[in-house]
């Protein structure tokens, strides 16, 4: 069960019907025919072995798809019923077999050491509500892992504050309202909420931004250990692409 305050219960409640409203869906699916990232796929073409893979946030299956095609037994899970309807809407005009799942990475319903791999694409991660929440998702994430095992995933990056004007007024905002008497928005520095611009009656959207050294750091606390990153060119905002291995203990 999860440890969700009510601020994060009402955030992933925003995240949820964002995700299953029918424009984001459509967009989504959309999206899932363009198949996996240059970055991701040099990746995985590097580092996957033939396994299982679990992928998280599998949205309309834009990484699913291409995985199983490139043999991987492949199961997605989603927390939008939505989604995972089209994802299996788009799985089978490709002639193709993936179980997909409705779960919350939160609490992910497979046994211990039952995948070869993870993937958490599209910064589906830092849209957990919450650090609490996403160190949770995390440690789920090691534990269906075997020893060795790979999560791949991709998040955006925050600059140091100091260099970044922008960063700079938002943690002044961040510190300076409650000092004010005022309520701030999120849960954590680095909370930003949006519309997304791509999607058309787009609904509000909330994420997470972290800072490179903070990924890094958690890994190693958590037991994985990074073996490389690229920056994903072809995507607004540029994400970064990470790549670790779960460390037996």
């Amino acid at each position: 069960m999860s440890t969700r305050d009510n601020n994060g219960t009402q955030i992933g409640q925003l995240v949820l019907a964002e995700y299953s409203s029918a424009p984001v869906v459509a967009h989504f699916a959309a999206a899932a025919k363009a198949g996996l990232w240059p970055s991701e796929r040099e990746l995985i073409h590097r580092y996957f072995k033939p396994g299982r893979v679990l992928d998280l946030g599998c949205g309309a299956g834009r990484v699913t798809i291409p995985l199983s095609t490139m043999g991987f037994e492949v199961i997605g899970v989603d927390i939008s019923p939505a989604m995972v309807t089209a994802a299996r809407e788009l799985t089978a005009i490709e002639g193709l077999f993936v179980q997909y799942e409705v779960g919350d990475a939160v609490d992910l319903q497979f046994d211990g050491n039952t995948f070869d791999h993870v993937v958490f694409s599209n910064q589906g991660w830092m849209q957990i509500p919450g650090a609490s929440d996403r160190l949770r998702v995390l440690r789920e994430i090691r534990r269906v892992l075997v020893d060795g095992g790979l999560f791949l995933f991709s998040t955006h990056s925050r600059p140091c504050v100091l260099t970044d004007f922008l960063w700079v007024k938002r943690w002044l905002l961040w510190h300076g309202l409650p000092l004010l008497g005022q309520n701030r928005r999120g849960i954590d520095f680095g909370d930003l909420f949006y519309v997304r611009r791509d999607v058309e009656q787009s609904l509000e959207q909330f994420l997470h931004i972290p800072t490179r050294a903070y990924i890094q750091k958690l890994l190693q606390a958590e037991g994985f250990q990074l073996l490389g990153t690229l920056r994903e060119q072809t995507i607004k905002h540029h994400p970064l692409v990470y790549i670790a291995r779960k460390d037996s203990k």
